[in-house]
């Protein structure tokens, strides 16, 4: 009936073709692509969460709340950090903020020459939109290379890293400010985990496993829990869309489906759009308590309002952090402010 993936912009983008022939809904949890907001070319494509101009837009606001006009923009070189660097580049030009120095990283990045670059521009503010492998390395090569005093913008695909939170010294480098999707915490999530069993099914010989199983006796459901949560929220919403779709299709109300017979995706399509706009402002509504008003399609798009958390890493205060059973600090950030940006672009 439909698809919830795929996790990344760039194999969202080499699929969606294939499933709007059928049109058979895809809905993606972390594709941030701003070429997939073209509904007209992926009018099967749909996601739950919000674009690379969404996050673009909230970070140009951050930087002109505090003034920010000087900065230095680091994205890693693959299909979210450049298409980052397209939103921003074209975003920017109607203010006042200047892109002093722009650099691309990966795995072959001199990270001493990029610092030595940023200094003789006199930069103090550094945005860094990239995936969470280069991201990491970049802040290692920030504490190794002893880059204090800067401001860090972080994307929620490296804020959250647990090893970041984990490096001694990282409170040196300065202050580390993420920008987030407004997360939720999941009513009975932690129940559902704990109930499972996460042992290899005994049914089962070889090396088969199930998607519901998982062949590893030493997990637990506390070591699942304990994993980062970026898009439980965005799955779960993902997951109950096509649900709800599926309801409407078959008319069902309290147990019972008024329609018998076969169900194609294509019929659960244009339900699915639908119902996915106010499924989205429902949950909105209701999880984050948040005083927002239904509005009308935007042309061809499906609109809901984003909100976005501006968060501060506590690193410097070591009152702000406790640590666990293995002696790791526990992230505990700071919230700064909590941004709407609409619409939208599903």
């Amino acid at each position: 009936m439909g698809v919830i993936g795929a996790s990344s912009s760039a194999d969202s983008l080499a699929i969606a073709p294939l499933f709007t022939l059928k049109l058979i809904p895809l809905i993606s949890y972390a594709a941030s692509s701003s070429a997939l907001s073209l509904r007209a070319k992926y009018p099967a494509f749909l996601r739950t969460i919000g674009s690379n101009k969404d996050l673009v837009d909230v970070i140009i606001r951050v930087l002109q709340h505090f003034k920010w006009t000087w900065v230095a923009l680091l994205y890693s070189d693959e299909a979210f950090g450049k298409d980052g660097l397209e939103v921003c580049i074209h975003e920017v030009v109607p203010t006042e903020i200047c892109l002093a120095y722009i650099a691309a990283i990966d795995d072959n990045t001199n990270f001493l020459n990029v610092f030595q670059q940023i200094d003789l521009q006199n930069i103090s503010v550094i945005v860094v939109y990239s995936v969470q492998p280069k991201a990491l390395a970049l802040i290692e090569a920030a504490v190794v290379h002893n880059v204090t005093n800067k401001v860090w913008i972080a994307t929620d695909t490296w804020f959250f890293s647990k090893s970041l939170t984990n490096r001694s010294e990282i409170e040196r480098i300065g202050t580390i400010v993420g920008v987030s999707e407004k997360t939720a915490n999941l009513s009975g999530f932690e129940d559902f985990i704990n109930s499972k069993n996460h042992s290899k099914p005994h049914n089962v010989t070889g090396d088969f496993v199930c998607e519901q199983d998982c062949n590893c006796d030493d997990i637990t459901g506390k070591d699942i829990l304990a994993e980062e949560a970026s898009y439980n929220f965005q799955v779960y919403t993902a997951t109950y869309a096509i649900a709800q779709a599926l309801h409407n299709v078959l008319e069902c109300d309290r147990g019972k489906c008024k329609v018998n017979g076969t169900v194609y995706p294509y019929m659960v399509s244009k339900p699915v759009d639908e119902s996915f706009a106010y499924f989205s402002f429902f949950l909105s509504f209701y999880l984050f308590a948040s005083v927002l008003k239904p509005r009308s399609r935007c042309g061809q798009s499906c609109c809901r309002p984003v909100g976005f958390e501006i968060c501060k890493m506590n690193t410097e205060d070591s009152k702000t952090l406790k640590l666990n059973k293995e002696n790791h600090f526990i992230f505990a950030p700071s919230l700064i402010g909590v941004v709407f940006t609409y619409p939208l672009i599903i």
